[in-house]
C-alpha cells in the first residue's frame, strides 16, 4: 500500500487546496468568509478522506463520501 501524500490524487488535491487558498484572497468580504471559507474546509476534508480511504479496508463508503464533497467544491467554484 503506498503512503497517502505520495498518491496522485493527494498531491493533486493539495494543489487544489493552495490555489483556492489564494483564489479567496481575491474574494469580497463576504465571499471570503462564506464561501472561501467553506471551500478551504472541504478541501481539508478531502485530503482527510484520502488518508482515511487508504488505510482502510472499506473503501467505498470513503470513497462516496470523497465524491459528495468533491461536487461541493465544484458547485462552490461555480458560484463564485
Amino acid at each position: 500500500m503506498a503512503l497517502s501524500h505520495e498518491l496522485p490524487i493527494y498531491l493533486d488535491t493539495m494543489t487544489l487546496l493552495s490555489l483556492t487558498i489564494e483564489k479567496t484572497k481575491c474574494y469580497p468580504r463576504f465571499y471570503r468568509y462564506t464561501v472561501g471559507e467553506k471551500m478551504v474546509n472541504i478541501n481539508l476534508e478531502l485530503l482527510s478522506l484520502i488518508y482515511r480511504a487508504n488505510s482502510s479496508y472499506e473503501k467505498i463508503s470513503i470513497l462516496s463520501d470523497f465524491l459528495d464533497k468533491y461536487n461541493l467544491i465544484t458547485m462552490l467554484y461555480r458560484i463564485k
